[in-house]
């Protein structure tokens, strides 16, 4: 009886580890593919430090996510995200309708950098739409909706030619995004790439939103046309202020029909300073008192 005792706890103890690795290299392969998806449609390096698809648990964690500026540039980065929330089961990600609850990102980081007629961000959306062929009009499109998106902690550094004010170089703190409905139609190919690039709109839209003293406006225009240009690239949810998406009425939720640029609104205004020394309130390019 005790030698079944014993069998049976070896067993028990192995099936457990098996788990365990199992669990260990789902994970490993998970942060393999987004560094294999993530470099080759960018032409950068991509990476995370961990991922965890929480296979018992309706949420996927992605931490320290980090993408690469082109070579040639003064920042190693061009996007930091700390921590990265997904809130759905894993089967969701593999049907045709993918809907999320909930995206939330947390600490992120973006670089702008103009060198020469070189811009950083306009040079991976260009990559992105070198890899992403021609739409397919033959049907099977994948639509997904993020019910709610959150971008909190965000910092947007920048220098070169995009900055026009002394030094060549600034840091700014926005304030937080809270967005809902936000969401795209693609072949299931292109879908990485037609997030990425909303994404990225839905940030751009937001500097925009919260001016920042001695930013480029145009430069950041060459931005979003670079994004327009990604084949395929629909955008079925133009994103409502949390706000207004719980009312379901007011101007903010009917400016919703007119674009992504017409709702993302912040809290308070961004602050910038340059230099590390003189500090500017978003605003116009005038002097805050």
């Amino acid at each position: 009886m005790r030698k079944f005792g014993k069998i049976s706890a070896i067993v028990a103890c192995s099936l457990l580890a098996l788990i365990i690795i199992l669990y260990l290299s789902v994970d490993l392969i998970a942060r393999y593919a987004l560094h294999r998806a993530g470099t080759d449609l960018m032409g950068v390096e991509t990476t995370a430090s961990s991922v965890d698809l929480g296979i018992i648990r309706n949420s996927t964690t992605i931490t320290d996510l980090t993408i690469d500026n082109p070579e040639g540039f003064r920042q190693p980065r061009l996007l930091e995200v700390k921590n990265m929330y997904i809130e759905g089961r894993l089967g969701t990600f593999v049907s045709s309708n993918i809907q999320i609850p909930l995206v939330s990102l947390d600490g992120f980081t973006i670089d702008l950098e103009q060198i020469g007629d070189r811009i950083n961000v306009s040079e991976v959306v260009s990559n992105i739409s070198k890899e992403v062929d021609e739409p397919d009009d033959s049907g099977g499109d994948i639509t997904l909706n993020i019910a709610r998106l959150e971008i909190k902690d965000i910092t947007l550094t920048a220098e070169g030619k995009i900055v026009s004010i002394a030094g060549g170089k600034l840091d700014a703190t926005l304030p937080k995004i809270e967005l809902a409905d936000v969401g795209t139609e693609s072949d299931p190919d292109k879908l990485l790439a037609h997030v990425i690039g909303i994404m990225v709109k839905i940030v751009l839209n937001h500097i925009a939103s919260n001016p920042i003293k001695g930013l480029s406006n145009a430069a950041l225009g060459q931005i979003g046309n670079a994004i327009e240009s990604i084949p395929g690239l629909k955008q079925v949810g133009l994103g409502k202020p949390i706000a207004d998406a719980v009312r379901g009425v007011g101007e903010g939720a009917a400016g919703a029909i007119n674009g992504i640029g017409d709702v993302i609104r912040g809290a308070t205004g961004g602050k910038a300073k340059s230099d590390g020394s003189s500090k500017g309130a978003a605003g116009s390019d005038e002097q805050q008192p």
